[in-house]
């Protein structure tokens, strides 16, 4: 029975990727194109314009104005994310390729195990990365319906107030405006949370072929010793030729996931980043529970949104790294010169570990979270400070 290709694992993102209007495939529809554009005509550029426009007119209140902009630079996230589908297209097809070659198949039980465990860690994970973003649309969408219908509260547009339109007129059409901006805030969460999904897929299926090239190295030794020494030393340097295209294969494709990611996470980490500030010192002002609620939680997901790039970044470069621990531990010492010298520029090689970068400029670690969430807690303090003494 032949390998499953891992390109499978992407089937559903990309087939919503579809249905949203954002990936027209290897060979598009001739009439797909002009869907493409009604759907982003409608759902991108006339939500993202009206919500530019509504920015300037919103009164010039904290509390207001704060939550507004917050929404915005969202946005200006998800529109990145959106250009890197349309502009990586090849990219991504070409990365595809990569993991439905022949070195990435499982080759014995091992490696089978290696990467069936890993694939179903990531469906799972995405299975409840999804679950969670529409409990959250729920809540922001229809939880205030409910509400309205159980406590006669009032109902209000689920992000933009529209402050550029008449009072009246935003009454007379409330049904069709709050349908509009409920259909193109669920269009552009799916954005958000597919590209999520794929962009954590593409790292970590980088992560499953780097502990599996770990694994061969590692048992990287002959067990039935019944040739002569010359012809087990052909056959483990074959081995180590084998296991060495596999290595290179997996840095092809680390190059073109940081040619797919490396502007749009420049993007995200940079306006998230922001965004803690702004959405930690509006945690400063008066807010009821509800609304504290929600921006906690809110706080929450744009966290989770380079929280899991930078976590699975450091996985990839720990597991990189430790190639060169792997390489020393296989069967090397009875070996010819010839294993030796390739198996010591294989060490040397892999003494660079793989690392992803945001527009090669940031690496996606750990450490760049941490720095990302230092900063936004030093704004925090220095806002807290200056507005203490004005309450003493």
């Amino acid at each position: 029975m032949a390998a499953p290709k891992l390109s499978h694992c992407f089937e559903l993102n990309f087939l919503l990727l579809k249905i949203l209007g954002i990936w027209p495939g290897k060979n598009p529809h001739r009439y797909y194109k002009y869907y493409a554009i009604f759907i982003l005509c409608l759902i991108c550029f006339c939500y993202n314009s009206f919500m530019i426009v509504n920015i300037f007119f919103t009164p010039m209140i904290v509390e207001k104005m704060i939550l507004e902009i917050v929404f915005l630079f969202t946005q200006f996230t998800v529109i990145g994310k959106v250009f890197m589908i349309y502009h990586k297209r090849k990219n991504l097809l070409a990365a595809l390729a990569v993991l439905n070659c022949e070195s990435f198949k499982y080759k014995d039980e091992e490696s089978k195990e290696i990467i069936e465990r890993h694939v179903l860690k990531y469906q799972m994970g995405w299975k409840i990365y999804m679950s969670l973003g529409q409990i959250a649309y729920f809540a922001k969408v229809f939880m205030p319906i409910l509400m309205h219908l159980i406590f006669n509260s009032a109902v209000e547009l689920p992000i933009c107030k529209y402050s550029f339109l008449d009072d009246e007129l935003v009454h007379r059409y409330f049904i069709f405006l709050f349908i509009y901006q409920s259909v193109a805030l669920y269009f552009n969460m799916m954005f958000d949370l597919i590209i999520d999904a794929l962009i954590a897929g593409l790292l970590y299926m980088a992560i499953i072929q780097v502990k599996v090239v770990k694994h061969d190295l590692k048992n990287l030794r002959i067990i039935k010793k019944k040739n002569s020494f010359s012809e087990e030393d052909e056959l483990q340097f074959t081995l180590l030729n084998k296991y060495l295209k596999h290595y290179e294969i997996i840095l092809n494709y680390c190059n073109l996931v940081q040619d797919i990611l490396g502007m749009a996470m420049f993007v995200q980490f940079s306006f998230t980043s922001v965004m803690i500030c702004i959405i930690l010192c509006r945690l400063l002002l008066p807010w009821t529970i509800d609304f504290g609620l929600f921006i906690i939680t809110y706080l929450c997901l744009i966290n989770s949104e380079i929280f899991l790039p930078s976590w699975l970044g450091t996985e990839l470069n720990y597991e990189s790294a430790d190639l060169v621990s792997a390489a020393y531990n296989s069967e090397w010492i009875p070996r010819s010169e010839r294993y030796k010298r390739s198996l010591k520029l294989f060490m040397t090689r892999a003494t660079t570990s793989i690392t992803i970068t945001g527009s090669r400029i940031f690496p996606l670690t750990l450490d760049t979270y941490i720095s990302i969430v230092k900063l936004a807690y030093s704004f925090f303090t220095l806002v807290r400070n200056f507005q203490d003494p004005k309450e003493n």
